[in-house]
């Protein structure tokens, strides 16, 4: 009976032992699956926030793109206007100074016309004067030559 009783306890210890280890086996099993899982879930977790930052990249760039053509359109306009108001300020001057130019030309214009009228009266006067002149001399001679008869 003795040995019954140890073979039991062997078989016991035996039966024990198989099955701690099957249970050990599956919760390791059920550990290590449940590891892999998470892993996965980690990487498509990754996969999805890489997908979205690269998608947040992406607008932020567009955005960006989108503002630099918006500020360049601006700067653009506002030159646009800038060379509007010099080109009007310089035309206003030309105009001024043409307008300037045209009263000087006008009033040389009349003072031409007046020195061309003094010049004539000059002349006919000249005229006038050598003719008188003329008969002055005739008239002198012909009275010298008379004083001298």
């Amino acid at each position: 009976m003795e040995i019954m009783a140890i073979v039991i306890v062997v078989f016991a210890v035996i039966i024990g032992l198989v099955i701690g280890y099957v249970s050990i086996s599956v919760k390791m099993k059920s550990s290590q699956e449940a590891a892999e899982l998470m892993l996965l879930n980690a990487e498509q977790e990754a996969t999805n926030l890489r997908g979205q930052a690269e998608r947040e990249a992406d607008l932020l760039l567009n955005e960006a793109k989108s503002e630099s053509k918006s500020l360049k359109k601006e700067a653009l306009l506002e030159a646009k206007e800038e060379a509007r108001k010099y080109r009007e300020e310089v035309d206003a001057e030309f105009k001024s100074e043409r307008q300037e130019l045209k009263q000087i030309e006008s009033r040389l214009t009349e003072r031409a016309t007046s020195l061309d009228r003094k010049d004539d009266n000059l002349t006919n006067k000249e005229k006038h004067l050598n003719k008188k002149n003329k008969v002055f001399l005739i008239e002198q001679k012909t009275l010298m030559h008379v004083k001298s008869n």
